[in-house]
């Protein structure tokens, strides 16, 4: 990450020198604007996002997003620390608290990883998304819940999950192997990026699908956080 995106949460919103702006651009809070970027008309940057030099953004930037290139896509997320998930199941440092590691049986004829009430799955599972074909540089999620919580697990291929407590942890985990998961409890801001062409997700949640549960704002969740 650089410096530029380092600075990203810490100064008000900073907008850089030739930076082409459409009708109708929001910067928010805390954004950076490189040099020479292209901002199309009515897209929103995020609060904290940084637009690296010379991007062409034509869809919103996500909260906490580092997007570049042309189109831009997101490459990371401001200020975040990577966990060292542990390459044996049996290890007993995670690198995160909301890292799981899911019990494995290995045999000659293939493997199971066990997704089981009480067995790496802390709730009873309501609900199940599979999410796949998501597009270099897409991004999914940036979003949290007040009541819900779900684990993801990347059942082929591999992706980064991000996490944030609201508080100042803020933690990207590398999902490369079905045996690792990361559990999302309520009040978690979460976003799932650099996905491999053949990533499968594997969303378990442990309620319905609720709309009013969901918070999409990163401001509103900060708030929220804030007064619990």
């Amino acid at each position: 990450m650089t410096t530029e995106d380092a600075q990203a949460a810490v100064t008000p919103h900073r907008i850089g020198r030739d930076v082409r702006l459409g009708e109708g651009v929001r910067v928010e809070a805390g954004a950076v604007i490189g040099d020479g970027a292209t901002l199309g008309a009515g897209v929103r940057i995020g609060v904290d996002a940084v637009v690296r030099a010379g991007a062409v953004v034509v869809e919103d930037v996500p909260a906490l997003a580092v997007v570049g290139g042309d189109p831009a896509r997101v490459v990371s997320y401001v200020n975040t620390a990577v966990v060292d998930v542990p390459e044996s199941a049996d290890a007993t440092d995670t690198g995160s608290e909301l890292v799981r590691l899911l019990p494995e049986v290995n045999e000659e004829r293939g493997c199971v990883v066990i997704l089981e009430h009480g067995v790496g799955l802390p709730f009873t599972a309501r609900r199940c998304l599979l999410v796949h074909g998501v597009p270099p540089g897409g991004h999914r999620g940036d979003h949290a819940h007040r009541t819900l919580e779900e684990i993801v697990v990347c059942a082929a291929g591999s992706c980064m999950v991000l996490v944030d407590d609201g508080r100042g942890r803020r933690e990207v985990v590398v999902l490369n192997r079905p045996g690792v998961g990361v559990l999302i409890p309520p009040y978690v801001w979460t976003a799932q990026f650099g996905h491999s062409p053949d990533a499968v997700l594997v969303v378990l949640s442990s309620a319905e699908y609720d709309p009013s549960d969901y918070i999409t704002d990163y401001g509103t969740f900060r708030t929220e956080v804030a007064a619990r």
